[in-house]
């Protein structure tokens, strides 16, 4: 008969464990910070607002670097993009740290990364990536 209490004692701390080694990504830490930071399979970085097509379906996974943000601004901000086709413009820095931006159809669009480590981010205009003060490319 001891060993039941060893078992559901066993039982309870486990669950505990798991509660604490696995945070639970489906409600964010704070209840304001609904903005949803996803990595898609091409490692692209995009955020979901509350009530856009995608943000139901979107599960984050912590473990593979996807994350909460409290306001779109702030998801821009750390260069993740918006899931929609408009802010596609891609601000790279190139070798001599110079700050410039791809839009689509440009001839090195495809082959631009967007690495926001290395202060890359996502542009939904020209006119807001030349107001940030990064440059298109020479031609």
């Amino acid at each position: 008969m001891t060993s039941l209490p060893r078992a559901l004692s066993a039982l309870i701390i486990l669950a505990a464990f798991s509660a604490s080694a696995a945070p639970d990504s489906a409600a964010p830490a704070n209840a304001a910070c609904t903005v949803k930071g996803n990595i898609n399979e091409k490692g692209e970085r995009i955020y979901h607002l509350p009530g856009d097509q995608w943000y139901a379906k979107t599960k984050l996974d912590p473990s593979r670097g996807e994350r909460w943000f409290c306001s779109e601004k702030e998801a821009r901000a750390a260069g993740w993009r918006s899931p929609s086709a408009a802010c596609a413009i891609k601000g790279n820095v190139g070798e001599k740290d110079e700050r410039i931006y791809y839009s689509p159809g440009d001839a090195l669009y495809e082959r631009t990364k967007v690495d926001p480590g290395k202060g890359e981010r996502w542009f939904c205009s020209e006119t807001e990536a030349l107001a940030a003060g990064w440059r298109g490319p020479k031609k």
